[in-house]
């Protein structure tokens, strides 16, 4: 069938989604674990890290182009405007890659400025972030409410769904050596099971320490309403790692289990086994499900990480 102008669009991959969301994941909350918020003392490195982001999206963004749709005795006018398409994303991608060399550029000649020239503010402003440091210290050698409420509500969702995994059989360790399709579903439920969970909530708690170190009130309805904003709604993100395995299932069943009777089984028992249901067309939804859990709890994250900062 002729597309319509509104089809003819750049069309992001699963590959590319993935690939910005784990570069963001890996990325991000290791330099704030590490190095802390961007401040005067370490915002060297974050332009550098800045740089390198900024680069990585820029070449997956160039990479999209619209997808192909046969050809069509139309002049090669659906050609044209797939190349329109592709070249406006390579624009986008080749103009985030500049941006991402200058950052890294500017970094290294402000790091050689800092090498031959200290300057007196520079100095200051680390002994006042490590002065900073020291006073915190002792309020950070125990979780906050908010910490404490996000955690209790985590452990929650994610033993929700961990006992709605057991009908897929995603850790099938029992038949992994002797089945192929037991094997193939190891990988991806370690990675979207249990790696991701724990890095989201390695960087919730990251995001919610500090978040009340300066109220020292008793509880009122500002305080209140804070703890359960912020510590409540990102642990709904714990629905997304399943959402996003279960994408990755639906996507291609037949490479994960296996087929009797013209239904997908785990090859537990064979025959005996309880089919499963398995909808391909679903894939797509619970992909982006799982995007937007994930997606809004980074949102609000970073919002408190703004708000603890400034």
């Amino acid at each position: 069938m002729y597309p319509k102008d509104n089809d003819i669009k750049g069309k992001w991959s699963k590959y590319q989604i993935i690939s910005v969301v784990l570069s963001t994941l890996i990325i991000w909350p290791l330099f704030f674990l590490k190095l802390g918020f961007p401040s005067c003392h370490n915002m060297i490195p974050f332009i550098s890290v800045l740089g390198l982001y900024l680069d990585i999206l820029g070449v997956i963004i160039a990479s999209i182009e619209a997808p192909y749709f046969g050809l069509f005795a139309d002049g090669g006018n659906v050609e044209i405007k797939r190349a329109r398409i592709k070249e406006k994303y390579l624009k986008i991608g080749l103009t985030l890659i500049g941006i991402g060399f200058l950052f890294q550029g500017i970094e290294t000649i402000i790091s050689q400025i800092y090498i031959e020239s200290p300057i007196s503010h520079f100095k200051e402003c680390l002994s006042t972030a490590a002065v900073r440091h020291v006073e915190v210290t002792e309020v950070n050698k125990i979780m906050n409410e908010t910490q404490t409420v996000f955690l209790v509500f985590f452990a929650i969702i994610w033993g929700v769904t961990a006992n709605v995994q057991g009908r897929w059989k995603a850790f099938h360790w029992a038949f992994i050596c002797r089945n192929v399709h037991a094997r193939r579903r190891i990988l991806p439920s370690m990675i979207y099971l249990n790696l991701l969970p724990i890095m989201y909530a390695t960087f919730a708690l990251w995001c919610l320490s500090e978040s009340n170190i300066t109220i020292k009130d008793a509880w009122s309805l500002s305080r209140t309403l804070h703890v359960m904003f912020f510590g409540i709604l990102p642990a709904f993100a714990g629905f997304a790692p399943y959402r996003l395995w279960l994408s990755i299932i639906e996507k291609r069943p037949r490479y994960y289990y296996s087929k009797y009777n013209g239904k997908y089984i785990t090859e537990q028992n064979g025959a005996k086994d309880t089919p499963l249901h398995i909808t391909p067309e679903a894939s797509t939804g619970n992909f982006w499900a799982g995007v937007g859990y994930l997606a809004f709890g980074m949102f609000l994250l970073l919002i408190n990480c703004f708000m603890k900062f400034c």
